[in-house]
């Protein structure tokens, strides 16, 4: 990840959210900085490692980098929702037939691009809604793009 859009992501969920602030405990020492928090919960994003290994590698307690995480991703939602997870509205339909058009896919609007990924640490209790027929668990996410992105 490019620093500049690293540094826009921390900066947006520090101000929506204060757990991200760094701040002093109750005998003066400073606690994880925003930097370490959001590359935590980044890091168990990408590399869909457990809390117990992100505890290995950052000396971080499990607790924290499950918090961590799951007010990441709400913080994520809340800032950038609206930009970039919007509904397109007629106006940006009718631009991207158009572009479609030209590119000689006259009446497709978007790709639907999709990946399968290992799930390790889904729940016991759904296990047997996310498994594929080899018994593998795991998930698939699905996304829609044109050429805006």
């Amino acid at each position: 990840m490019w620093r500049k859009l690293f540094l826009k992501i921390m900066e947006a969920i520090v101000v929506h959210d204060f757990y991200f602030v760094q701040k002093r405990d109750v005998i003066g020492l400073l606690g994880l900085s925003s930097i370490h928090k959001c590359t935590i919960a980044i890091r168990m994003l990408a590399y869909d490692a457990i809390a117990h290994y992100v505890n290995k590698d950052c000396r971080l307690n499990e607790s924290i980098a499950l918090e961590c995480l799951k007010r990441f991703v709400k913080a994520i939602q809340a800032c950038f929702e609206s930009n970039y997870l919007k509904q397109p509205t007629l106006v940006d339909v009718k631009k991207q037939m158009k572009i479609n058009k030209k590119r000689r896919f006259p009446s497709m609007f978007a790709s639907i691009d999709y990946m399968h990924s290992s799930w390790t640490i889904c729940p016991l209790t759904w296990q047997g809604q996310f498994q594929d027929k080899n018994k593998t668990i795991g998930i698939i996410l699905e996304t829609i793009v044109n050429q805006s992105l």
